[in-house]
């Protein structure tokens, strides 16, 4: 082999190495933000709450915390959503972070003045 060859291949080697350090670098900054984080205790935490609950509780849960994450009133009317079974909180990404409930009650939610009411019933 030559040596035009060998440094040829020693570049395309460095710079493939380089392109997949920097795509995990970026993983692991997105995955560890504070938004990020926050998503997940949040869904997290909602879910568990509404898995415990009896039907004619309500809760309210104040959101300022999370509404400093959030920059525009779209992404401040959709922090914490309830879709069927699950509790979906985004306040970076734009699918958020998603945690399933077990309960068979009717829940209604909503967001007032930075503060998520959640509003159980029966079926």
């Amino acid at each position: 082999m030559n040596k035009k060859a060998l440094i040829i291949q020693n570049v395309i080697y460095i710079v493939l190495n380089l392109a997949f350090g920097l795509a995990m670098m970026s993983y692991i900054s997105s995955s560890l933000g504070n938004s990020y984080v926050h998503e997940q205790a949040l869904a997290k935490q909602i879910g568990l709450l509404i898995d415990e609950a009896k039907p004619g509780t309500t809760f309210t849960i104040n959101l300022e915390e999370e509404d400093k994450l959030v920059k525009t009133a779209e992404q401040k009317s959709r922090i914490v959503q309830i879709k069927g079974n699950k509790v979906v909180v985004s306040l970076g990404s734009k699918e958020g972070y998603a945690f399933e409930f077990f309960t068979d009650a009717k829940i209604s939610s909503k967001i007032e003045n930075k503060f998520l009411i959640i509003k159980m019933e029966k079926r």
